[in-house]
Parts: C-alpha cells; sequence; structure tokens
C-alpha cells in the first residue's frame, strides 16, 4: 500500500513539474479580424522573435520554456502589448498595451511601465500648452532629468533581474558614461553577464577613452578599397569632422546638407571631412554616395568596428578632431555643430 502511495505520490509530482516547467500564453483579440495570422513573441533587448502562434477564433495559444525571464512584446497587426516571458502561465488581452502578471517579476516590469507611461501622459500634456520654441527647452530641462531619474530608481530596485535589464538599457539613453559604468558595478552577476548590459558597459568605458580631450583612438576596416585607417586622414595638421553614417538612417542624411554646407564653407581654411559608413552593405553605402555627390572621402563597410571603439550606440554620431588628433567634440549635429565648427576655424 505504502508502495502505490509513493508511486501515485511521484507521478503527481512528476505532472506537476511537468506543467510548471514552460510558460503557456493564451492571448485573446476583440475580434476575428486578425484569425489565420501569426502572433510574435519578441524579446524588447535583443529585437529577435522567441516565439509565435497562429491566431484562432480571435485567441492564441503558445507554450515553450525559456532559460532566463525577458522583458517582451507580442505583436499582430497593428496591435502590441509588453509582458514579462517567464516559465509561468501568463495571460496577455491584446487591446492592452501592457499585461501584468502576479509574479514577482511581473510585477516589477508593471511598477516601471506605470512610471514610464505616467511621464509620458505628462509630458505629452505640457508639450501641448507650450509654444514650440519653448518645448525643446522643456524636454532638455524637465523630461530628460525625470526619465534619468525613473530608470535609475528601478535599476536599483531590480540590480539583477531581466526587469533591471530593461532599466539599465533606458537609463543608458539619459546617463553619461561614468554614471553608467558605476550603475554596472553595483549589479549582481547574472545581470553583469546579461549581453545586453555587459555590450552598454563596455561602450561606455569606450566613451571614457574616447571623450573630449582625448587623443583619437586609431581603427582599421579592410574593404573593397583596401585597407584603410583612421589615422590616414585624423592628426595630419587639420581639423577632420568625422560622420559615422549609414545609407538607410533617415537622421544621418537630414546631416548631409549641414555637412555639405561646412566643407563648402571651410574646406579651403583647414577643415576636412571625412564619412564612415558603419552597420550598412557597402553596395548601398556606394550607391547613396553616388546619388548625393558626396565630395569627400569615405571609409565604407566599416560595420562595428569603429562604433564599438568609440562607444556609438546610435547614428549619426559626428566626432570633430583637432589638428593633432584630440577629440574637441563629439555627437554634433545640425546648428550647434556649424556654430562649433565655426569657432574653432575663427580661432585658427
Amino acid at each position: 500500500m505504502n508502495n502505490k502511495l509513493s508511486i501515485l505520490f511521484g507521478l503527481s509530482l512528476m505532472l506537476l513539474t511537468s506543467c510548471s516547467s514552460g510558460y503557456t500564453i493564451k492571448g485573446k483579440l476583440a475580434g476575428n479580424e486578425l484569425d489565420g495570422q501569426q502572433v510574435m513573441i519578441i524579446n524588447l533587448a535583443t529585437d529577435e522573435a522567441v516565439d509565435s502562434g497562429l491566431v484562432e477564433s480571435n485567441s492564441f495559444l503558445i507554450k515553450g520554456t525559456v532559460e532566463e525571464p525577458a522583458v517582451c512584446a507580442a505583436l499582430i497587426g497593428n496591435k502590441f502589448s509588453y509582458f514579462v516571458l517567464e516559465n509561468a502561465r501568463i495571460a496577455l488581452d491584446m487591446e492592452k498595451s501592457f499585461n501584468a502578471s502576479a509574479t514577482p517579476l511581473g510585477k516589477s516590469f508593471e511598477a516601471l511601465y506605470t512610471a514610464m507611461n505616467q511621464l509620458n501622459e505628462s509630458t505629452n500634456q505640457k508639450l501641448g500648452e507650450l509654444a514650440p520654441e519653448e518645448q525643446q527647452a522643456y524636454y532638455e530641462n524637465e523630461v530628460i532629468p525625470a526619465s534619468k531619474v525613473l530608470a535609475k530608481e528601478h535599476l536599483d530596485k531590480n540590480l539583477d533581474n531581466t526587469v533591471g535589464e530593461f532599466a539599465y538599457m533606458l537609463y543608458s539613453s539619459f546617463a553619461d558614461p561614468q554614471e553608467l559604468i558605476d550603475a554596472y558595478e553595483a549589479m549582481g552577476d547574472n545581470l553583469k553577464d546579461n549581453p545586453q548590459t555587459l555590450r552598454i558597459y563596455q561602450k561606455s568605458k569606450s566613451m571614457l577613452t574616447t571623450a573630449e580631450g582625448m587623443p583619437f583612438v586609431d581603427f582599421t576596416v579592410t574593404n573593397a578599397q583596401g585597407t584603410q585607417s583612421l589615422s590616414d586622414y585624423v592628426g595630419k595638421g587639420r581639423y577632420v569632422l568625422v560622420d559615422f553614417w549609414a545609407s538607410w538612417c533617415g537622421p544621418c542624411l537630414l546631416e548631409t546638407p549641414n555637412i555639405v554646407e561646412l566643407y563648402e564653407k571651410y574646406h579651403k581654411k583647414g577643415l576636412d571631412i571625412l564619412g564612415v559608413a558603419v552597420w550598412d552593405k557597402p553596395e548601398d553605402t556606394q550607391k547613396k554616395i553616388e546619388e548625393l555627390g558626396l565630395p569627400w572621402p569615405q571609409i565604407i563597410d566599416a560595420q562595428r568596428i569603429p562604433t564599438d571603439i568609440y562607444g556609438i550606440q546610435g547614428i549619426p554620431h559626428i566626432i570633430l578632431f583637432g589638428p593633432d588628433g584630440t577629440i574637441v567634440a563629439r555627437n554634433l549635429r545640425g546648428e550647434a555643430m556649424k556654430a562649433k565648427i565655426a569657432e574653432v576655424m575663427g580661432a585658427k
């Protein structure tokens, strides 16, 4: 009798274990217009699809396992919903932009998401009340500091889990390199080993070694044109404005007329321009160069080599190097870039 009870108990335990060893996502939609389409589950940190499921009768069921929890989004059509993917039962209402769960991680992400949403709503309301010429100052003086405090507060509460990873990524948009390094060093080992947080940490260290006032750090790229190095152009006795860009990058192309204007005004006075094409297909880069008729030299197919060295997380990123190769200014754009060039060329 005892043996039978032991066997039954063991079988029950196995069944319970097998039911709780993975995740089960049950989702619903308001109507059936999306029946037959796939719901994609996207990891927000890596931007990679981790699972998918078919919508039938305005609902879907997705089962699987995940090694580590992750902040994800369920996407179908023009609908999306954020949630924490973990080995648990997860209910998603695709009419909501966020679905909370009763797990500790779910509650932590709910707190972060709610705070972000409240800040966005108050920001949009305030911007609607301001004149256009007042909006930029409000954003820089009020919104960015508040966003930075919010991200750091939730990072400090989640120093060793996926919510902390998400908060650190948010924090990286507002914090300076030393603050990001300090935040990383306070993390638990699990979060320190996370590829995304480690990438931000390494880029932050790179930004410190390539900050304004530091000497340039050389890099070499081998492409169809041969071997090209930054030192072929920088540190040769002239100011050099280096534009890290890509053919698909809209904001990069918006800066092109500004750079053309600077080239035409200052090139004969001692300013060189260098384009460095990153994260792009070389044939697309070459086509765009010819289309725009860019007259300055280009280092093509550089990919991640220079952006890793200089800690560049987004493009365009424009750096001004002095005649001796010293980094004069970073992340120059628009009118601020024109003013900086006018300042140094006027002082030369």
